[in-house]
């Protein structure tokens, strides 16, 4: 009785919902808990069927069908709704019991709230999406490097460095296309922003670009964090028309 007593009260108050069905997916037990974030009592639910607080019921045919083959699922994601019809996303961890016999009798396991964490992570895709779509409609050059490799280019770099697409540049050395003359710069402005994390000022360099030929660019470099790891975003400008007129006008001076 005392271990009931102890049990009770866990079940009662745990933040967690505990649950068992039978394997036609009629709700035997759930606790509490469910009233916290799906506005369901606990009587409103046992002796129903699971499917009903499914948001797409057919979810549940997939779910049994993958814990009959494995025997329990953990971390597997699904869409419930409210008592009010609202969606909301849990984690579910749950096991087949077997019987005495070893046949399957039925599942228990317990339902975890990730509704925050899933509309903060849906927020952040999007706003990824929106990067990417300013970035790859950028009039300049980008790329992004971490310990000196490519991460990320966008469609103007990928032009700039007559690239085919971005594979072709993802994984490789910046330094590859960092012409012998501007090597020494770059590599102590690399350590720079390696170290102090600032923003380094404008600089003209040369690249090279994949068919051998030279390009002059103007560079902004600037560190950043991606993906909980410090990288380094630069901002790549073709000056090379500019470059090519200031070496005509002063060939045009020093002949007047």
């Amino acid at each position: 009785k005392e271990n009931e007593k102890k049990y009770s009260i866990i079940f009662e108050n745990v933040q967690e919902v505990f649950f068992q069905t039978d394997l036609e997916g009629i709700i035997l037990e759930i606790s509490p808990s469910i009233k916290y974030f799906s506005e369901f009592n606990k009587d409103d639910l046992i002796g129903y069927p699971v499917s009903s607080i499914y948001n797409n019921p057919n979810d549940r045919d997939i779910l049994i069908n993958a814990i009959m083959k494995e025997g329990e699922l953990r971390d597997y994601e699904l869409e419930l709704k409210t008592k009010t019809g609202e969606k909301i996303y849990v984690s579910i961890n749950a096991r087949l019991i077997l019987d005495a016999d070893g046949r399957p009798n039925h599942i228990a396991g317990a339902i975890r709230d990730i509704t925050k964490s899933k509309f903060a992570e849906e927020a952040l895709l999007e706003s990824e999406m929106k990067y990417r779509e300013l970035v790859d409609n950028s009039p300049d050059a980008l790329v992004i490097y971490v310990d000196g490799k490519i991460v990320f280019v966008n469609n103007e770099c990928i032009r700039l460095l007559g690239a085919t697409n971005s594979t072709e540049l993802i994984g490789k050395s910046v330094m590859e296309f960092v012409h012998p003359d501007s090597r020494a710069i770059v590599i102590e402005r690399m350590e720079i922003a390696k170290k102090e994390r600032t923003v380094l000022p404008l600089i003209d360099e040369k690249f090279i670009r994949f068919d051998g030929s030279e390009l002059d660019v103007e560079v902004k470099s600037m560190p950043i964090i991606l993906k909980n790891k410090p990288a380094v975003q630069v901002i790549i400008r073709d000056i090379t028309e500019r470059k090519k007129a200031e070496k005509e006008l002063v060939l045009l001076e020093k002949a007047i």
